[in-house]
Formats: C-alpha cells, structure tokens, sequence
C-alpha cells in the first residue's frame, strides 16, 4: 500500500475477473488496522477509451470519490489492440487531499479487441445492490460502443455524458 498526503491508495492489484470479490475483502482486512471505514453511497460506472483524456476521466472519478464516497466501475476500451484482452485489477481509494477514515472499493476494467462484450456481465456482479448506478460516458456515442452503451443503460439510474467528447 502506498500513502501520500494528497490521496491513500491501496497498492492497485492484477486480479483475475472471478477473484474481484475476494481480492477486495483481502485488501479490506489489510486496511482494518488503519481504521478505515468502507463506504458507498452509489455505484459509479465509467467508460473511457484508452487515450490521453484517460487521465482527466481519472481525475473526474477522483473528485467524485473525494465529495461522495461510490464503489467506481472503470472501463478502459482500447479498440487498437492487436491482441485482444480483459484485464481486471482492484484498489481502495479514500478522497484526495484529506486524512479521511471513509474508503472505496475501485475495479478497473482494461479491455481490448472483442471482450468488450463481455463487460456487462463482468460488471453487473461487482454493483452494490440497493444503491443507485451512474454510467459517465466519457467518449463519443460510436456505433462499435452502441452494445456496450445499451447493456450499461440497462444496469444505470443516470446515465452522464461527457459534452468535450461529442462530435455534435
């Protein structure tokens, strides 16, 4: 785990899809010592293709972390891979800037090629029950997302759109 007075992240860890859940109580126990409390007022589901707005879709969570505590769903798509892949990995972040005891549970999505399909399902396991979805959709409305777009839809209470990424 690595700590900074500008924000407390738990060492981000590679875990397989099927092993989400359990890797998340196991970075949980670490943290009782550090009397951490985990909280979640929403599910936050982000989708943003793999470019240099990356960062700033990062940010965004951040601040959003930082004001109302959400698990974070964060899918990176790169549609230019040559070899396609689905990569999960899961860190526990507290707000930036702040000595806060309030934690969250953050799942990071990398996919590449045809996996994208297969995000719903990978997704709608890990949503807290009983608390409301966001999707903030970072990227232009392009028909090889308009799949991915409607599942997540599906699973969203609000869905946000990102106005600097529109053609229109």
């Amino acid at each position: 785990m690595s700590s900074s007075n500008d924000d407390l992240v738990a060492a981000q860890q590679i875990v397989e899809p099927s092993q989400i859940e359990s890797g998340l109580i196991a970075l949980w126990e670490k943290l009782k010592k550090e009397n951490k409390t985990r909280a979640s007022l929403f599910n936050l589901i982000v989708f943003n293709r793999a470019s240099p707005r990356t960062d700033y879709a990062r940010s965004i969570v951040q601040k959003v972390v930082g004001q109302f505590p959400c698990r974070t769903l964060f899918i990176a798509y790169d549609p230019h891979v040559k070899i396609p892949y689905l990569k999960t990995a899961i860190s526990v972040v507290t707000p930036q800037g702040e000595e806060s005891e309030i934690a969250c549970d953050q799942i990071d999505i990398g996919v590449g090629g045809p996996d994208l399909k297969r995000v719903p399902f990978l997704i709608l396991p890990h949503l807290v029950p009983d608390l409301p979805v966001y999707l903030l959709w970072t990227e232009t409305l392009h028909p090889g997302y308009h799949a991915l777009f409607e599942s997540l839809c599906k699973l969203a209470t609000r869905v946000i759109f990102d106005s600097e990424s529109e053609e229109n």
